[in-house]
């Protein structure tokens, strides 16, 4: 419980950059130990989830709220961080080696936030020549590729699973809404939301 309190008030400081490093210097407290808590440690984000989309629902919750379903990039100078190579990020506009994070957001008159998110590891990573980086990184072995449509389907769909945030449309750009899997997979969730 203390590293996430450590951890919180290291993202809402005043440090630039938000690396794990700096914010532990900032907080004079041992770097290895922030990134054992970031990396290594075993906790479920789901209780947090379920806290947070709580708070959403009564803070932002409209009936007419608007899911958002995007990515965003991070540059990468090296081949170490989970899901990295050169793909295109967003960010930067082009192709780059980078990190891609797939994003559900929430918006209504009374503001917005971000509900959930999920990192996007691209195919080659499921090559048999990535097998022991995979390892290296921590990569659960049942880890399957998804594609970013899917993700933002998967998240969009635990959401609905938990209930209690409204809304009535779902937003994304042409990479969503040109996949057959993701437009077919919301459609039930339309029909739930326009019910209500």
């Amino acid at each position: 419980m203390e590293w996430g309190r450590l951890y919180l008030k290291g993202l809402l400081g005043d440090t630039q950059r938000k690396t794990s490093e700096r914010m532990a210097l900032e907080l004079q407290v041992n770097v290895r130990d922030l990134q054992h808590f970031l990396g290594q440690s075993p906790w479920s984000k789901e209780p947090v989830l379920v806290i947070h989309q709580r708070l959403l629902a009564e803070s932002l919750g409209e009936v007419d709220g608007v899911m958002l379903i995007d990515e965003s990039g991070v540059v990468k100078q090296g081949a170490h961080s989970v899901g990295v190579a050169p793909q295109y990020c967003g960010a930067v506009g082009k192709v780059a080696n980078s990190q891609i994070g797939v994003h559900l957001g929430y918006a209504s008159r009374k503001g917005y936030s971000l509900v959930d998110s999920q990192l996007f590891v691209p195919d080659e990573w499921f090559a048999a020549t990535h097998a022991a980086h995979r390892k290296a990184c921590g990569l659960p072995a049942d880890l399957a590729y998804q594609s970013k449509p899917v993700i933002g389907l998967t998240l969009l769909q635990a959401t609905m699973k938990r209930g209690g945030l409204p809304f009535q449309w779902v937003a994304a750009d042409a990479l969503y809404g040109d996949s057959l899997a993701f437009h077919n997979g919301r459609r039930p969730f339309e029909q739930i939301a326009l019910s209500r």
